[in-house]
């Protein structure tokens, strides 16, 4: 397996796939050559996974709901919740707000 390797005054031993691709070993400034080489064996499967991610196109997760179909989501959510806690709420405002997620009251 092809790799970079950068030695450093460092402790311990470290591999990183950039996005590029390339793979880079960082070591010790003493360490042997056999032994680096060993580390990075063991990691193939790790290795593989990365270059697997990164030959997958990113497509960021955006999903639009109308302010009906959420609120119907919304309190689905609640019945389902409500359901395995034994609870039930009081009451279920919407406001629209920018600056926090949500708030819980006992």
């Amino acid at each position: 397996m092809q790799y970079t390797l950068i030695r450093a005054r460092k402790r311990s031993l470290s591999l990183q796939v950039t996005s590029s691709g390339e793979l880079v070993a960082r070591a010790p400034l003493f360490m042997p050559k056999f032994l680096i080489d060993r580390f990075i064996d063991g990691k193939k499967s790790w290795v593989a996974k990365r270059l697997k991610e990164l030959s997958k196109p990113v497509q960021p997760k955006i999903e639009h709901f109308t302010e009906v179909e959420l609120q119907k989501y919304i309190e689905s959510e609640i019945e389902k919740y409500s359901k395995i806690m034994g609870l039930r709420p009081t009451g279920l405002r919407y406001t629209h707000v920018h600056t926090y997620w949500g708030t819980c009251a006992p």
